[in-house]
């Protein structure tokens, strides 16, 4: 079977946290259905959006960890603002394995490299 490639690069730029939307994972939803387009896609969690991030149990109560769970099995890049993820007091370590770090200062760069930026 031949590697099909991927239609465009696409950023989801996810920045509320789950508390602060009342349609908590729609975010996260919405990239899994970019999968349909083949389109390859990073979702990049900053500010209060570092809460999606975190591994259960660290305080955090959600239904969006499926969406995580699938989003990387498929390949797709998952990050968190390394700044966002300080001012929040989290570490590496409460992150969801697979759930990468990136520097924040970084992000002008890789959005004008992208072929499509979302924001939540």
């Amino acid at each position: 079977m031949s590697k099909t490639k991927r239609a465009k690069d696409v950023v989801v730029l996810v920045r509320e946290a789950p508390a602060d939307n009342p349609s908590d994972g729609e975010a996260l939803r919405m990239a899994l259905g970019l999968e349909i387009g083949n389109h390859r896609v990073t979702v990049i969690f900053l500010e209060r959006g570092v809460y999606y991030a975190i591994r259960p149990g660290t305080g955090c109560k959600a239904n969006w960890f499926q969406y995580l769970d699938y989003l990387l099995q498929l390949g797709h890049n998952l990050c968190v603002g390394e700044e966002s993820l300080r001012r929040a007091g989290l570490s590496e370590e409460d992150l969801v394995p697979g759930v990468g770090v990136i520097a924040e200062d970084s992000l002008a760069a890789r959005f004008l490299q992208t072929g499509a930026v979302i924001g939540y």
